[in-house]
């Protein structure tokens, strides 16, 4: 144990800890607690597409994966994505998008599949943030920025296309829509063995997860237990998209200028 309350460091090597749940169901505090208890680097969605950047490499590899039907293909850009990137464990989408296949790569990880408190919970969750990245609206703001172009847009409808083949549904869906969490969910506990699967709500705290995770809870300097992180990253998601749709006007503004400056330049108008 460290000065911080961190568990030694696991050896490096491939994935030993996956989460099996959906955006929207506390992946963000799966992913903290992962990196407080040794399993760093953690992949994430946030830090593999959201911050991705120029050439687009990770990006793009995850879009071959969702493009590719041949599962031993598959599997072996998928492993290598996770080599490449350095991880130990992984939460969130793209990962949870391809449990099966990971089920097969990584036969000694074990798999921590959180849940919500119920089906609507996750449905107003997803439909207050993630959701409104597949608007219209956030397209054509956005359609000038590179990052969204070349990595965000075709990665996130490449989900769309991807979970329509694997479970017949989508992320995207009306209010009362709970046809995507109850099939994941399903797909989860059937492609996943019993002993290897962990059902977990934040509300649980590290006790439950530490057990299955065979590692001591986390503790201060004092000795004293470490909280389970608890993450509520809504308002910083609501944000986010809210300044990548000002960015974005700000793009078609300036290329608006510039048209304009050369047209008056040149005489046109």
């Amino acid at each position: 144990m460290d000065s911080k309350g961190k568990t030694a460091r696991v050896a490096p090597g491939d994935l030993q800890v996956i989460g099996a749940g959906l955006p929207r169901t506390g992946t963000t505090s799966l992913y903290t607690a992962l990196e407080m208890l040794g399993y760093d680097r953690c992949h994430h969605f946030k830090n593999s597409i959201g911050g991705n950047w120029f050439p687009y490499t990770q990006s793009r590899q995850w879009q071959k994966a969702m493009q590719t039907d041949d599962a031993a293909t598959r599997r072996k850009i998928i492993k290598q994505i996770y080599r490449d990137a350095g991880c130990r464990s992984a939460v969130d989408y793209p990962s949870s998008a391809f449990i099966s296949d990971l089920v097969e790569i990584y036969p000694d990880a074990k798999f921590v599949h959180s849940v919500r408190s119920s089906p609507l919970a996750w449905r107003k969750s997803w439909n207050s943030t993630l959701d409104q990245i597949y608007g219209r609206m956030m397209y054509w703001s956005c359609f000038l920025i590179p990052h969204m172009q070349w990595a965000l847009f075709p990665t996130m409808y490449g989900f769309l296309t991807w979970d329509e083949k694997r479970l017949g549904t989508t992320l995207n869906g009306a209010d009362d829509d709970i046809t995507m969490y109850e099939r994941h969910n399903e797909y989860v506990r059937k492609v996943v063995p019993k002993d290897r699967l962990l059902e977990f709500e934040p509300k649980m705290g590290f006790g439950p997860l530490c057990k299955f995770l065979e590692v001591p809870i986390p503790t201060d300097d004092q000795g004293n237990e470490l909280p389970y992180p608890h993450v509520n990253d809504t308002n910083e998601l609501q944000k986010g998209i809210k300044v990548l749709r000002l960015v974005g006007l700000v793009h078609w503004a300036l290329l608006g200028g510039a048209v304009w400056g050369t047209g008056k330049a040149s005489g046109w108008w």
